[in-house]
């Protein structure tokens, strides 16, 4: 849902965003693919084929440099299948823990949209991204995933879960994403 809340903040006014279980249960597509694109590509060629519907999905996968790009593609599982928000932050923390200095935790969200036309069976993607650092403890309270340890340079020294709904939107890599299909936050 947070993502939901997230896209339609950034698309106010120039699309209708409903979320997929609105209230209903639903068959998830498995995220197989090796990179967010194909993620993204994935459940928007499922849901738009199921609900003949334009479908925006996307994916986003946290790098960070010092662990070779993990977790990557597995950013949601990286602490397990059903991990929580919290046991992926801590995992990640404790894979930094020796890296004191802060030119060693570079990391980058990158999200990939893909939007799936299904009468004409077309996809158009599009990529941003979000460059920072993990922090060495989470800090605030705003957010989900990894924006309690992730502080992106446009907003140092807080971390997502530390600046307002209004900032976000205005610095995370899903909105610089929309901005390549032509929309910019309102």
């Amino acid at each position: 849902m947070h993502k939901v809340e997230e896209i339609s903040t950034i698309l106010k006014g120039e699309f209708y965003v409903r979320p997929l279980d609105n209230g209903v249960s639903f068959i998830e597509p498995d995220e197989s693919g090796l990179t967010i694109c194909e993620n993204a590509e994935i459940k928007a060629r499922f849901y738009g084929g199921k609900y003949k519907l334009l479908t925006l999905a996307d994916d986003t996968g946290l790098e960070v440099e010092a662990l070779n790009g993990q977790p990557g593609v597995h950013t949601a599982r990286y602490a397990g299948e059903h991990a929580t928000y919290e046991e992926n932050n801590l995992k990640l923390l404790k894979a930094m823990d020796k890296l004191k200095d802060r030119d060693k935790r570079k990391a980058i969200f990158k999200t990939c949209i893909a939007f799936y036309e299904p009468i004409a069976k077309k996809i158009f993607f599009t990529e941003g991204a979000l460059e920072g650092i993990i922090a060495f403890e989470p800090m605030g309270e705003n957010g989900f995933g990894y924006d309690p340890i992730f502080i992106p340079n446009e907003t140092y020294p807080r971390t997502l879960a530390q600046i307002s709904k209004e900032e976000k939107k205005f610095n995370f890599a899903s909105r610089k994403s929309t901005e390549k299909f032509g929309i910019k936050p309102q």
